[in-house]
């Protein structure tokens, strides 16, 4: 069960023997593994399984020697877990968080949902009905290009967050751009800790 799993992270792949994609996917998800079992900061957090929609024991066997899959697989052969996350091609890969973060959430949106990727607007439009509150309510804060494209083509103040992994992203479209999110809470308060 996913209380066996001691990590507070669990990557599933869904995948099927017969699939091509599948196929083609299994070294890069093979890949993936070692990358993760060789960085000390990710090893005990994110733990890998893949699910074999419709198939069984057996074909898992084979497919695990033949792929040389390093992780354990789970036989799926009535798509139960497919079904349970409404993922009906394959392969897809999904990462299910045990640490009850989602918890502090009112909604999620995910651009599978919202029919669209950045830049599309599409994703922040969703959430936004999801909520019920008013765009000219709402406050993105988005690092990447595209996201910021998306925000501000849904019509919504966007704040720039400028942190580390974001030097090569333009940030120029954005309403304001912050370098610390604690700069957000000094303009509320019109006061500077720094």
């Amino acid at each position: 069960t996913l209380k066996d799993v001691k990590a507070p992270y669990l990557m599933v792949e869904q995948f099927n023997t017969s699939c091509p994609h599948c196929m083609a996917q299994a070294p890069v998800m093979n890949a993936l593994f070692a990358k993760v079992q060789a960085d000390p900061q990710l090893k005990d957090k994110l733990k890998i399984v893949g699910a074999g929609q419709g198939n069984e024991e057996p074909q898992l066997k084979m497919w695990q020697a033949f792929h040389k899959v390093p992780f354990p697989l789970v036989p799926d052969p009535d798509n139960s877990f497919g079904k349970a996350l409404n993922f009906t091609p394959y392969p897809v890969t999904v990462i299910l968080d045990k640490t009850g973060l989602g918890d502090f959430f009112e909604v999620i949106a995910e651009s599978l949902e919202a029919g669209a990727g950045k830049p599309d607007p599409a994703i922040f439009l969703l959430a936004q009905r999801k909520l019920g509150i008013p765009r000219e309510n709402c406050i993105i804060i988005e690092d990447s290009t595209n996201g910021i494209k998306a925000a501000m083509a849904a019509g919504i103040y966007c704040i720039a967050f400028n942190g580390p992994g974001s030097e090569h992203q333009d940030q120029s479209e954005a309403n304001w751009r912050i370098s610390r999110f604690s700069e957000i809470i000094e303009r509320i308060n019109g006061i500077s800790y720094y």
